[in-house]
């Protein structure tokens, strides 16, 4: 009987503890209607300050987490979702900061967090992102892509979608990952 508990109990504990992962990402509620055909547009100062590679590997960070998620870049303003822009925005420690936005049955376009998104706006912060090299900044990019995407800060401090961005979480993890399909699925 001691030999069958010695075995049954780690092997029950283990069970227990790999079910009950929590995950720690905030979602803001919204989503695109159509996330499989995404497309970004990189104004002309995301070149001119040097950003256009490290802009081009965040922005596509995000495909193939879920099956529904696309995300590619366009030369034409008009047929981008996602407007990348670069310059001083007057925000002091931000590296670049995100924004979408909703359409109205006249065209008018709000601010929103939690609606159907129809466009989003990214604006790089030359100020403080100069500071860092370019795996930092695409970091950066995929942060803010998952703004974009409806994905709000995680409370994992490894997780990409963490409040702020250093050196150990430049990438994408499971919580990251969790909350692209909690929101567009597999």
């Amino acid at each position: 009987m001691k030999k069958i508990a010695s075995v049954v109990v780690p092997m029950l504990l283990v069970f227990l503890i790999s079910s009950s992962i929590t995950y720690a990402y905030g979602l803001y509620g919204g989503s695109w209607s159509n996330p499989g055909s995404l497309k970004y547009w990189k104004d002309q100062s995301v070149t001119s300050y040097g950003y256009s590679s490290s802009t081009d590997n965040g922005l596509t960070n995000w495909n193939g987490v879920s099956s529904k998620v696309s995300i590619s870049s366009t030369s034409t303003e008009s047929s981008a979702e996602i407007k990348i822009y670069a310059g001083d925005i007057n925000k002091d420690g931000v590296y670049a900061d995100a924004l979408n936005y909703s359409r109205n049955w006249l065209g008018q376009v709000t601010a929103c967090w939690d609606c159907n998104y129809a466009a989003s706006r990214i604006r790089i912060n030359d100020p403080v992102s100069k500071k860092y090299n370019n795996q930092r900044i695409s970091a950066v990019m995929a942060h803010e892509v998952g703004h974009s995407l409806g994905i709000n800060h995680s409370a994992v401090t490894n997780a990409l979608m963490y409040e702020s961005i250093g050196s150990s979480n430049e990438a994408r993890i499971w919580d990251d990952n969790a909350a692209i399909k909690a929101i567009y699925g597999n």
